[in-house]
């Protein structure tokens, strides 16, 4: 059997974050549904909370925490899923250690509650 040749990408080989997102904001919601997302709003809302994101980590400006709180709420408000259905089961602890007398967690582990309001 022959082997297959791998490829490298290289630089070239893909376009700019600039043009994806300029191909992003043409989107429509079929487009958006296929990604995964209810609707182009949301899709566009995320878009907008990944540059938030990167400016607080340039930044630390705390101005930037409220603007990404409303981002997420008002993802939320237009569909968005905090917590998605999951692919299987939820892993189960294997240890009976002290923590596992522990009261279970209202939330997913690992996420922590967002304070909205």
């Amino acid at each position: 059997m022959a082997s297959k040749k791998i490829r490298t990408l290289k630089p070239g080989d893909g376009i700019s974050h600039e043009e994806a997102m300029e191909r992003r904001r043409h989107y429509t919601d079929e487009d958006a549904r296929k990604l995964g997302y209810p609707n182009v709003h949301v899709l566009h809302l995320e878009d907008r909370l990944g540059q938030i994101a990167g400016q607080w980590r340039r930044t630390k400006d705390d101005q930037l925490v409220s603007k990404y709180r409303e981002t997420l709420y008002e993802m939320i408000l237009n569909g968005y899923n905090v917590y998605p259905a999951a692919s299987g089961p939820a892993p189960q602890r294997t240890d009976a250690g002290p923590t596992a007398a522990r009261r279970p967690r209202s939330h997913p582990a690992g996420l922590r509650k967002i304070r909205l309001c």
